[in-house]
């Protein structure tokens, strides 16, 4: 088991006014826009999902009328996946499945995988993996062969709300989240040729939320307690080799807070962001704090007081926030007249 040392680091508070996020489309509508702002995938009432590149608009799916979709992409910019939920306002079973879909990076046709939720990409885009909570299972499929596939069952049988996190560190390794039947979460490593499991990190407690996060071929822990529990928060990063061997964990960051987490990793530089507690009299605010994993500098990049959630949008790093996205990272990238200041 790893043994993780904390430390107090103490932030670096930088207040920032942020740019708001300006679009031609509704921002309710809009599912994805790429870095330079060249492709635009939108979802309309009727259900379907369209992309809008070069000054020319197609549909990519259609749907049910009020079909949601997801998208989602890495850093390697080769393909995307998307979720669609076509019973997104009928249906609030926490075990319902999605269809899930892949697509090249700004295609015009997309291909069903199959049925599930949180489907993320790994190794330079050549595997997806997907998760069934009806079956527990978690998929992981080669895109270059649909025979290809790993299936790893989870123990989790107490907690419908749980979704596994997921890292590939190489085609026959996988790191994942799973619970316990005590409630007590940890992170398993699956090895697709020996068909062995070994537990590498185990909580001691209940209550302690881990969180996954491969960046090139630095692993990032997450482990964030639940409000009440009073427990505290720390992100932990290990090298990992070519074989999916893992150096001993490096605090890189910890607190007495209870930070919501939700750490994004998929940037282009050094820095991963997530979502921090800060306690100002009596009061405790919600801001994003950025950490740069080699130097350990902490940030608070925001000055909203109540954010929920960070998001990453082809490696943009944005904030949903009272029906507006307000930029964090990547609008040096983008045209201005893309961002009006608030």
């Amino acid at each position: 088991m790893l043994l993780i040392k904390l430390i107090i680091f103490l932030p670096l508070v930088v207040w920032a006014k942020l740019p708001e996020l300006s679009t031609k489309q509704s921002l309710g509508n809009i599912r994805f826009i790429s870095l330079d702002g060249k492709i635009t995938y939108y979802q309309i009432r009727s259900g379907a999902l369209s992309i809008t590149s070069n000054y020319k608009n197609q549909v990519l799916l259609k749907s049910e009328m009020n079909t949601q979709y997801f998208i989602n992409t890495s850093a390697s910019r080769k393909k995307m996946t998307i979720e669609m939920d076509n019973s997104f306002h009928q249906n609030y079973n926490l075990l319902k499945l999605n269809k899930i879909f892949i697509s090249n990076f700004g295609g015009i046709e997309a291909q069903e995988i199959g049925d599930g939720r949180n489907p993320q990409l790994h190794l330079d885009d050549t595997w997806l993996s997907y998760y069934d909570p009806m079956k527990r299972e978690i998929t992981l499929q080669f895109l270059n062969l649909k025979e290809r596939k790993i299936i790893i069952p989870i123990t989790n049988k107490i907690n419908p709300y749980f979704i596994p996190d997921v890292v590939m560190l190489n085609p026959e390794t996988i790191l994942y989240t799973d619970l316990n039947s005590f409630g007590k979460m940890g992170v398993m490593k699956y090895n697709h040729v020996d068909k062995k499991y070994i537990n590498v990190i185990k909580s001691e407690q209940n209550g302690i939320k881990i969180e996954l996060c491969l960046k090139e071929n630095n692993l990032l822990v997450g482990q964030f307690s639940y409000p009440t529990l009073k427990r505290g928060s720390s992100i932990s990063r290990m090298k990992i080799d070519a074989s999916g061997t893992a150096t001993s964990a490096e605090v890189i960051y910890s607190s007495v807070m209870e930070d919501p987490g939700n750490i994004i990793c998929n940037t282009s530089n050094d820095k991963i962001y997530f979502v921090k507690a800060i306690s100002k009299g009596e009061s405790v605010y919600t801001e994003v704090a950025e950490i740069n994993i080699k130097t350990k500098q902490l940030a608070i990049v925001s000055d909203l007081k109540y954010v929920a959630q960070v998001i990453s949008m082809d490696q943009r790093i944005l904030i949903p926030f009272q029906d507006k996205f307000f930029v964090i990272a990547g609008s040096d990238k983008v045209d201005k007249d893309e961002f009006k200041k608030r």
